[in-house]
């Protein structure tokens, strides 16, 4: 058990009785023992994004899925480090997420499929993949993308949604 615990746990029991509490005392560092400050983290830059789905081609199955036409809006965080970029969904479940290698302005990534079945709640068994691939403007305020879902059915079948997304920085 920590000292400073111990000492914090009497003051609290000694100002519970009536008594002056009781603190722990503050500690100080010493300059030859300091650490360097950590590095920043990256911090993600909101992006307002529109999504819109282009095509649903194969067998639709169990599972809802987006109309062609339908749209969505969404803010993610792009994240940039080196040739890569990092597109952080505002909900990690139910929405995308992906990081892409960068190419001058071109970027292109994907995810490696996932199995889902009726063991884990799924109304039907297939893996799902997506990929995304699409152009960022020169100064890197906006871009357009492709983006596929692929579900691949025990039988075999691929169902495949694409979309179109249009991103611009927020100020």
């Amino acid at each position: 058990m920590s000292r400073l615990f111990v000492v914090g746990v009497i003051g609290f029991l000694a100002a519970g009785c009536g008594s002056p509490a009781v603190t722990a005392p503050t500690p100080r560092a010493t300059p030859s023992v300091m650490a360097a400050p950590p590095a920043p983290a990256a911090v993600p830059g909101a992006w307002n994004i529109t999504m819109q789905t282009l095509s649903d081609s194969g067998p639709s199955f169990c599972i809802n899925q987006p109309t062609v036409g339908s749209t969505f809006h969404a803010t993610y965080g792009l994240v940039f480090g080196g040739d890569a970029v990092e597109f952080v969904p505002p909900d990690p479940i139910d929405w995308d997420s992906f990081t892409a290698s960068i190419s001058g302005v071109n970027f292109a990534g994907s995810n490696a499929p996932v199995a889902f079945g009726p063991y884990n709640g799924m109304c039907a068994t297939y893996a799902q993949s997506s990929s995304i691939s699409g152009i960022f403007s020169s100064d890197r305020t906006s871009f357009t993308a492709t983006v596929t879902w692929s579900f691949r059915l025990d039988s075999g079948q691929t169902e495949t949604l694409t979309f179109a997304w249009s991103g611009t920085k927020q100020q």
